[in-house]
Parts: structure tokens; C-alpha cells; sequence
């Protein structure tokens, strides 16, 4: 009877160590699927100027090549292909095969390196012999240098034949800055105008008779400095007697978090401070709101235009 509850219990065993593995072995599937990567492969060299050691990876075919679909398991990962150097009668037109925003350069037709722009780089495949070399980076990278296939049996990097660079669209963070309507001819600045307490950029625009009037809006051209900011879209207005249009035209790429919009016979809002009434350029003060959508106001004769916007976009 021992001898069999002895059995029972190796088998026992037997079952639960193999429950355990696989449990271990579908959290390791799990992991890597979320890293959408396989570093399995053996460790080699050169280490390139930015410091990433290369390895020689497993997924290679017979010819020792890879590609990015054999080392992510990411739809949004892009690849600019195999590119053979020989199919270039030059190394400038191998160069220049390339994506755009992709820079490569090789030197001594063994020694690479890249430049991205608007991209990060995730891997960078560098064949040369009969195997290649995987340079990864974990968190992409913007350029590198030094990369090269891997030694040959004189122990320096074979010739380059082809390269691959895996890659995908830089996420770069949006901002939000201040802008304001710029009338060209019409624009007073704030600290031009008398009796404005005011050390902040920005203008008003006018007087402005009957006609039609397109002025630029810039983001975060502080000092009125035109040149430091970014023209972000246009401010629209068609007036004739009794009415005035107003549409604010942002230009691709950028979005309106809040407005607001002046429009009277002062070059400024009057707010009262004691018994007396003075000029302000506060927006909040400011009766109008100012969207993208086309607004419609009763004024007529001469008026002055000021529009305040919070524009968000990449700067």
C-alpha cells in the first residue's frame, strides 16, 4: 500500500511540475508578444558609437538574412526592405533607395550610419558574410553611427551587402500656446497703445472700414516677434454696413482649445476701475467667443478687432 501511494504521488508530481511549466512557458509567449520582439540570437560585435552591442539572430534564413517581420510582431512597425548594395551601380544611389526621412551614410563600405526624422528607428539589420548583425533599440533612436556586419575570419567586419532598417512614425507631444490675430498694416501692438497698462504681446486691429480683411494669427510670438513664433491660421472677416462675418481658419496640424474676440469702437474693451473707465487687453474681458465656426455681429462704422486663441499643435 506504501509503495503504490509512493507512485500515486510521483505522479502527482509529475502532473503539477508539468501544469507549472506550462504556465511559466505561456507567461514568457505572453511577454514577448507584448514587446513584439524575439532577442534570441547569439551576442556579436561591433558596438556601435551610440553603445548597442548587436547580436546575430535566430530567425536568420540560410543566407544569414532577416527581416523585420522576423523580429517584430508589430502591424505598425515599418521596413524599408531588404536593399542590396549591389543592385546600385554607386554607393550614393544605394544611399538614396532609402525612405524619406531615413538618412544613411556608409563609409569604407563597411561602416554605417543613420538619421531619422519624423521616425524612430527600432532596428537596424547590417549584412555583410554569410550572417548579419541586429543593432536593437529598445526605445528607438533618432541616429546612430558605427554600425557593421558581423567579423569575418581577419577578425574586422565583412563588406556590406544589404541593409534593413525597421521603423516607425515618432510620436512627438503636442502643445498649446497663446496666439493672436495679426493685421499687418492695422496691427497696434499692446504696448504701443496710451494708457494701456499691459507688458504682454499681442495687437488689436483697426480701424477697420466696410471691406473684406484676412489677417494672420501667430502662436507664441512673444515680443511681437513675429519671426520667433508660427503662423497658425487666419482670421477671416467680411463687413459692410450692419454685419460682420468673422471665421477663424486654423491651418492643418492645429486645433483650437479656447477663443475669445473683441469688436467695438475702442481700440480695446473699457472695464471700470474706481470712478474711471479704462482700456484692457485681458481676454477674459474680451464679449466674444471666438471659434472656428463662422460668426455673425451687428456693428457698423469704424471698429477694432482683437482675437485671442489658445492653439494647440506641434511647435
Amino acid at each position: 500500500m506504501k509503495k503504490n501511494l509512493t507512485i500515486l504521488n510521483f505522479v502527482l508530481a509529475f502532473f503539477l511540475l508539468a501544469a507549472i511549466t506550462s504556465c511559466q512557458k505561456d507567461e514568457v509567449e505572453i511577454l514577448r508578444g507584448e514587446l513584439a520582439f524575439s532577442l534570441n540570437g547569439t551576442s556579436s560585435s561591433p558596438v556601435s558609437d551610440g553603445g548597442i552591442t548587436p547580436f546575430i539572430s535566430d530567425q536568420a534564413d540560410n543566407g544569414g538574412n532577416v527581416g523585420c517581420g522576423d523580429l517584430f510582431d508589430d502591424p505598425g512597425m515599418l521596413s524599408s526592405g531588404r536593399i542590396n548594395v549591389e543592385d546600385f551601380a554607386t554607393i550614393e544611389e544605394f544611399v538614396a533607395a532609402f525612405p524619406q526621412g531615413i538618412d544613411v551614410n556608409v563609409t569604407d563600405g563597411k561602416f554605417v550610419s543613420f538619421t531619422a526624422t519624423g521616425y524612430l528607428v527600432y532596428a537596424v539589420i547590417v549584412k555583410g558574410g554569410n550572417n548579419a548583425n541586429v543593432y536593437y533599440y529598445e526605445e528607438g533612436a533618432s541616429f546612430d553611427s558605427g554600425l557593421a556586419s558581423p567579423p569575418n575570419n581577419s577578425g574586422s567586419p565583412a563588406g556590406l551587402s544589404n541593409l534593413t532598417i525597421c521603423y516607425k512614425p515618432a510620436e512627438v507631444e503636442e502643445t498649446c500656446e497663446t496666439a493672436w490675430a495679426f493685421g499687418g498694416e492695422y496691427a497696434l501692438a499692446f504696448k504701443a497703445i496710451e494708457g494701456l497698462s499691459a507688458n504682454n504681446w499681442g495687437w488689436t486691429n483697426g480701424a477697420l472700414g466696410y471691406g473684406n480683411y484676412s489677417f494672420e494669427v501667430y502662436a507664441a510670438a512673444g515680443g511681437n516677434n513675429l519671426d520667433s513664433g508660427t503662423k497658425v491660421g487666419y482670421l477671416n472677416l467680411a463687413y459692410q454696413e450692419g454685419e460682420l462675418k468673422i471665421n477663424l481658419d486654423l491651418i492643418a496640424g492645429f486645433s483650437l482649445s479656447e477663443g475669445q474676440l473683441y469688436v467695438g469702437e475702442t481700440q480695446l474693451p473699457l472695464v471700470r476701475r474706481g470712478r474711471s473707465w479704462e482700456m484692457t487687453n485681458a481676454p477674459g474681458q474680451f464679449p466674444f467667443e471666438l471659434t472656428t465656426e463662422e460668426i455673425t455681429l451687428e456693428f457698423s462704422g469704424p471698429i477694432y478687432v482683437a482675437a485671442h486663441a489658445v492653439v494647440c499643435g506641434q511647435f
